[in-house]
Formats: C-alpha cells, sequence, structure tokens
C-alpha cells in the first residue's frame, strides 16, 4: 500500500502524507496521475496540497493532482 503511494508521488512530484488514520486503503493507480484511496478526513488529507479528489463512494476516491484534467 505504502509503495503503491509513494510510486504515484514520484511520477506525479507530490507528496501526499501518509496518515494511516485518514488514508485506509490505496487502490493502485488508474493511470499515472489517479490514485484510488479509501480514506476519512478527506479535506484535512489533502489541505495544502496541489491535489483534488472525486469521490466515487462512501470513503473512497480519486485523488489527482489539480493540473491534471
Amino acid at each position: 500500500m505504502k509503495e503503491a503511494l509513494q510510486k504515484w508521488q514520484k511520477q506525479t512530484n507530490t507528496s501526499l502524507i501518509y496518515n494511516p488514520n485518514d488514508i485506509l486503503d490505496v487502490v493502485v493507480p488508474n493511470s499515472d496521475v489517479e490514485l484510488a484511496i479509501s480514506a476519512k478526513n478527506i479535506d484535512r488529507l489533502l489541505k495544502g496540497t496541489p491535489l483534488i479528489a472525486q469521490k466515487i463512494s462512501d470513503n473512497v476516491y480519486v485523488i489527482k493532482p489539480k493540473n491534471h484534467y
């Protein structure tokens, strides 16, 4: 799980802090810029980062850098 997050961070040049209290699970990225995560407190998790989250279902989000659309 942490490895997938770290690989994605390197590809997107972002620094999403891994916090086990907020990030429940990380799904292998759909693409180089998208990462599916299961998380709670998504607003706190993304605060101050250049990332946006799209809610898929309860506590499941796809996150990606704001400059990738």
